[in-house]
């Protein structure tokens, strides 16, 4: 398999302004080519249960990851320009990744992605309300994202913090939004 190259991230937005973030010691940082290896590494924990249900050997799932998340990262950037790619932090350590779109009147939160290991500690409700808040702040409609089917925890903590489910989906995720009134 060809290594190729990576597809730049477009310049970062303004950042977000709570200071929700440093009560949680979260930082949020434009995401660059130098951490790429980083949210390949991300990315492949978010499909470890897939890929170990497929009985894969390791040289074929890493194959497998690695063109995937090109393939991810390619659409992501090539067809969200208007889209915010940050490294989340915690206590200068990188944890996850948030990618946000700002540029309609409905904010979209493309992926928000935690490590493992830094799940189920509150930090992506935390990060949530603080994009629930900015939008609010910053005049916009509404915030939606989508779900994976199977992502149960996920779909849960959206729903406690108000976003409902919409009729549109697909065969992999549903779409939820959080109306702003």
């Amino acid at each position: 398999m060809t290594e190729t190259t990576p597809a730049p991230f477009p310049a970062a937005g303004k950042p977000l302004e709570r200071r929700g973030l440093s009560r949680l010691r979260l930082r949020l940082r434009p995401a660059a080519e130098a951490d790429l290896p980083f949210l390949k590494a991300l990315y492949g924990t978010t499909r470890s249960s897939e890929v170990a249900a497929a009985g894969w050997p390791p040289v074929l799932a890493e194959a497998f990851l690695a063109s995937q998340f090109d393939l991810q990262h390619r659409h992501f950037v090539g067809e969200r320009l208007a889209t915010d790619f940050w490294i989340i932090e915690q206590a200068g350590v990188d944890v996850g990744r948030l990618y946000l779109n700002r540029s309609s009147s409905t904010w979209r939160v493309i992926d928000l992605a935690l490590l493992p290991e830094a799940q189920g500690r509150g930090l992506g409700g935390a990060l949530l309300r603080i994009v629930q808040a900015e939008a609010r702040a910053h005049g916009a409609d509404a915030l939606d994202l989508h779900v994976l089917k199977t992502n149960r925890r996920a779909a849960a903590l959206y729903g406690r913090l108000g976003f409902v489910l919409t009729a549109e989906e697909s065969a992999s995720h549903d779409r939820m939004i959080w109306p702003i009134s």
